[in-house]
């Protein structure tokens, strides 16, 4: 005969259903290009505490003291290292208005210096009240840069973007024109 669940498994297993539910929600936004805004990116790490909470509060539910320290522990060593490593090459995010303010083009870019600079941008499109953001397919920038290393937004050309309209934008950057279509 089975046993009925006590309300605190119930609620643990509601949280892990959540945290389930909403890991498959990040997944699949991932296979259509889309990811958590700036804000909310696993760089800024509200991902990963959100998870901690979540399964914190469902193994107390569960009164799994151990499991609970042991789960803890490995996720935020691995919350560390990842940030360890992230300070050395981590990603800056630029925000571009549209003139009628319609549209924002997240730009997100990094510097990698070593004898030379390089700089690598990708594009983002904001979407649904800046909560994810949609990268632009094949609108990646990349340049090498010899000699000292020059501000980004100069380089770039994030400094004084031209908007042809309120889906593209046009940045002169250290290569040339390079445009930018938000479709």
């Amino acid at each position: 005969m089975l046993s009925k669940l006590t309300a605190r498994k119930k609620i643990a297993f509601l949280l892990f259903g959540i945290l389930l539910a909403s890991d498959v929600l990040l997944v699949l936004l991932g296979l259509l290009d889309y990811s958590p805004g700036p804000r909310f990116h696993p760089s800024g790490g509200y991902i990963v505490l959100y998870h901690v909470i979540l399964l914190s509060v469902s193994l107390v539910m569960l009164q799994k003291q151990l499991l609970l320290i042991l789960t803890v522990s490995l996720i935020l060593l691995l919350f560390g290292v990842k940030y360890f490593c992230s300070s050395f090459m981590g990603w800056q995010y630029e925000y571009l208005q549209s003139p009628r303010n319609q549209e924002l083009l997240v730009v997100k870019y990094r510097i990698a210096t070593l004898g030379e600079s390089q700089y690598f941008a990708e594009f983002y499109r904001s979407r649904y009240f800046g909560l994810f953001m949609h990268k632009l397919e094949n609108q990646d920038y990349w340049v090498m840069i010899r000699g000292e290393d020059r501000d980004p937004d100069k380089v770039l050309g994030l400094s004084s973007p031209t908007w042809k309209h309120e889906r593209e934008v046009i940045l002169d950057t250290a290569s040339g024109e390079h445009t930018i279509r938000l479709y």
